[in-house]
């Protein structure tokens, strides 16, 4: 039963230098691991989260600008349409005074 007692006594004072070992440990490793984590979230992610960011602006950008030529062509057309209809529009009403007038 010394050995009882003995792992009565040395087994607390194991468990604290234990964890004390780990806490210095722990203390020791994480500037270093919070260091080694900014370099590479500075180093790759950052980056491909701009690189994706700019990708998607010019996707918008070119969808945008395209958009805006479809609706000009759009626009382009309705005018030569209204252009050709006030055309059509004088050219019937010509027809119409000319019959009147052999008509009459």
């Amino acid at each position: 039963t010394t050995k009882a007692a003995m792992e009565k006594v040395v087994a607390p004072v194991v468990d604290k230098a234990v964890k004390a070992m780990g806490d210095k440990t722990v203390a020791a490793v994480k500037p270093a691991l919070q260091e080694s984590f900014r370099a590479s979230f500075q180093g790759s992610i950052i980056p491909a989260f701009e690189s994706s960011c700019q990708k998607m602006f010019e996707q918008i950008q070119a969808t945008f600008e395209r958009g805006i030529e479809e609706k000009a062509q759009q626009e382009q057309a309705a005018a030569a349409a209204a252009t050709q209809m006030q055309h059509l529009q004088t050219v019937a009403e010509s027809l119409t005074a000319k019959l009147q007038e052999l008509e009459a």
